[in-house]
């Protein structure tokens, strides 16, 4: 009986001391928008460049971008 006790108290210690795997995943995110003149009409076909990474797109037929998989600070 003292094995098996033995045995699961250095489980439980090995299970509290291992580290997540999810704290180790780099957070991505986002943005999106609409681009407009200064009269407020639509934008079609406006490049958007996110820095810095050098991330470029274009707006589509109602202005809007949106741009995924951002790494954190960019």
């Amino acid at each position: 009986m003292r094995t098996f006790a033995a045995s699961l108290f250095v489980l439980a210690c090995l299970l509290l001391l291992s580290t997540p795997t999810q704290a180790q995943t780099e957070r991505r995110g986002g943005i999106s928008g609409s681009i407009t003149d200064t009269g407020g009409g639509i934008l079609q076909g406006a490049q958007v460049t996110v820095e810095p990474g050098g991330v470029n797109i274009v707006s589509d037929a109602q202005g809007q971008f949106l741009v995924n998989g951002l790494a954190a600070g960019t």
